[in-house]
């Protein structure tokens, strides 16, 4: 908005009435609840004097930051699955989920489109997959092209390089058997061959948490 604009609104909210353009009625009592949302840092817009700071204090009474996508990639998996059962049932595709592949592309990218960008993603991978499940041949080349080079990037150890590649794909390993087990360890440690002691130390370094479901008896 203008200044000028800008002057209008401030005056709109602090006296409580508006005149609509072009009118010689008396000015009108109005009652609002004013919700703003910017992509802008208007900190800095107040300090370079484009935005009004008396404006600014009036409407910041409350404040919610929403963070990007990359910063919470933990519920990726989540919006992914909503995503694509929402894009099956608008084109009609038989998909019903990601594969661990594709799912680890989807955590490697960054989306500078945030949750609008996986939307579309997954859309676009719904559309594109033919079986019942997204496959990374599924999804767009934009994730492929975004990923750095090799050259550039300096190269880790190869336990670390493990760590990354790894982290993903036991995750959604463990989310899934666990499910598949309703939330009863002791099946899924005996699906998975290994320890109670390890499965339980697998899940809390991949954040896994267990959801039990109720069966009627």
């Amino acid at each position: 908005m203008s200044m000028g604009l800008q002057a209008k609104l401030l005056r709109a909210l602090e006296q409580g009435e508006i005149e609509p353009l072009g009118s010689n009625q008396p000015p009108k009592r109005v009652d609002v609840r004013l919700l703003c949302a910017t992509h802008r840092d208007l900190d800095a817009m107040v300090r370079a004097g484009t935005f009004r700071d008396d404006l600014y204090f009036r409407i910041r009474v409350i404040t919610l930051e929403l963070p990007p996508l990359r910063r919470y990639k933990d519920n990726l998996e989540v919006l992914a699955a909503v995503f694509v059962q929402l894009a099956a049932q608008r084109h009609d595709r038989p998909v019903v989920g990601i594969s661990a592949p594709a799912l680890a592309m989807l955590r490697a990218y960054d989306f500078p489109g945030n949750v609008r960008e996986l939307r579309n993603i997954v859309e676009h991978a719904v559309i594109m997959c033919t079986s019942d499940e997204i496959q990374p041949d599924d999804l767009p080349r934009t994730l492929e092209l975004a990923k750095p080079k090799q050259t550039k990037a300096r190269p880790g150890t190869l336990r670390a390089m493990r760590e990354h590649w790894l982290e993903p794909l036991e995750r959604t390993y463990l989310t899934e058997l666990l499910a598949a087990c309703s939330g009863n360890v002791r099946e899924a440690c005996r699906r998975a061959d290994v320890t109670a002691a390890t499965f339980y130390r697998l899940m809390a370094r991949r954040g896994v948490a267990i959801e039990r479901r109720a069966t009627s008896s």
